[in-house]
């Protein structure tokens, strides 16, 4: 469930990262879900640390041993996105509009990284 999930919302994040050089962040809804979404990838990285795995065939369920391959594997790259999420949620907080190109341009290669995460999961 928590996979469909996750491609729900990197559905979402898809279909409305461009969105974002018009100024669709601007809009209570999408605000609203922004923050819904960036509560999802925060919530997203300790549910990695228990979520099993597939290793040749065999289903991995041990924490410590999810925990090591996460480590070693996506951990940076989640922290860091939903660190940029964040910021820019809290530039929106401020009412500073959309945020920065740079930030932009940072999402949007964090979200690029998540849909390819996730397509090694399907």
């Amino acid at each position: 469930i928590w996979d469909a999930l996750s491609l729900l919302v990197v559905s979402y994040d898809v279909l409305t990262l461009p969105l974002m050089a018009f100024s669709f962040d601007t809009l209570k809804l999408a605000r609203i879900a922004r923050l819904m979404t960036t509560v999802f990838w925060t919530i997203d990285v300790p549910v990695t640390f228990i979520t099993g795995y597939h290793d040749g065939g065999v289903v991995i369920g041990l924490p410590t041993k999810i925990a090591k391959r996460y480590l070693f594997s996506t951990l940076l790259l989640d922290v860091g996105v939903v660190a940029v999420d964040w910021v820019m949620m809290s530039e929106f907080f401020e009412g500073s509009g959309s945020g920065t190109s740079d930030a932009v341009d940072i999402a949007r290669l964090g979200k690029t990284l998540r849909v390819i995460r996730l397509l090694r999961i399907l």
